[in-house]
């Protein structure tokens, strides 16, 4: 018996269509995801997290334009003739400014500028009614008053007409808080540097304060700043990160060669650290290498405050 050729080839032709057609949808369906998929930087100078999608119909949020570890998130109404970027995490338009992909409620595009930086992830900026931080508006901010204590152009400590603020420091910042009790007229913030914009240690005419807090204890009269950041004192004790140096006397208190360690003749110090081992008589600060912070005495080297094995 022999095979009808005719209908084995309709048989084929009907197969191949099929193919054919299953290949022209699935081309088409890839070419729609990949165009969708692309995306072009807004303004890459400014920002690397800003991104228009390839038909230029809408705005999405992909940090560093890695969406695959990051994220990647759309700007939900934005107006896209009057949108661009203004830093690294904001942007605006005619009508809204962002902080990353959401609206900061109540913001003025037309006059939002960025005042400073108060850390890496610490974002400073007004418009003509209020301070905002991050993406957070402080209504209760006299802003045309703003000024800072410490660093003049930009400080965690700041403050308007009325109250002292403070933003907390490096990076575990929290929302910025009035300090109850402080004086804005008399209030000194102890900068870490002269253009560092952190400062844990300030004072009033009434109060000296840590971290924002009352250092309770502390007499604001005699007060000073005794090496640069580490150590402070009064006229009954020495201070190292906002906590008292037990038993030590201040009029004795010094730090040896502009090194890591100090000593009030009686004990030597590694910071806020007690030596125990340590000689104070023979005690030498030999070198800073690689903060290391390396000494001596008669019975042992030290590193870093430790006996060196």
């Amino acid at each position: 018996m022999k095979p009808d050729l005719s209908q084995l080839f309709r048989k084929v032709t009907i197969v191949g269509k099929k193919v054919r057609r299953f290949f022209l949808v699935s081309l088409a369906l890839f070419l729609v995801l990949f165009v969708s998929g692309c995306y072009h930087p807004v303004d890459e100078k400014k920002s690397k997290n800003y991104y228009y999608n390839s038909l230029k119909t809408e705005i999405r949020y992909i940090p560093l334009g890695n969406s695959f570890e990051l994220g990647n998130t759309k700007v939900d109404g934005v107006n896209l003739e009057t949108f661009q970027v203004i830093a690294e995490e904001y942007a605006k338009d005619k009508n809204n400014v962002y902080f990353q992909h959401e609206k900061i409620e109540g913001a003025d595009p037309s006059s939002f500028s960025h005042v400073c930086n108060l850390a890496v992830n610490g974002f400073l900026y007004a418009d003509k009614n209020n301070l905002y931080y991050n993406q957070v508006r402080f209504k209760s901010f006299n802003v045309k008053t703003i000024r800072f204590f410490g660093n003049e152009s930009c400080s965690v400590y700041l403050g308007d007409d009325d109250r002292v603020y403070y933003a907390g420091v490096g990076y575990d910042l929290k929302p910025i808080q009035p300090i109850p009790k402080a004086d804005p007229e008399t209030f000194k913030a102890y900068a870490l540097g002269d253009n560092s914009v952190y400062s844990d240690y300030a004072k009033d005419k009434n109060y000296v304060f840590y971290d924002g807090k009352i250092l309770n204890g502390a007499d604001t009269n005699t007060f000073e700043e005794l090496s640069p950041h580490i150590y402070f004192k009064d006229s009954r004790s020495v201070y190292c990160n906002g906590k008292v140096l037990e038993n030590v006397a201040p009029e004795n208190f010094t730090r040896i060669n502009n090194s890591c360690y100090a000593t009030d003749k009686k004990r030597v110090y590694y910071y806020c650290k007690l030596i125990v081992e340590a000689d104070p008589e023979t005690f030498v600060a030999i070198e800073n290498t690689g903060g290391q912070c390396y000494a001596k005495d008669k019975n042992h080297n030290f590193i870093a405050g430790s006996i060196q094995k």
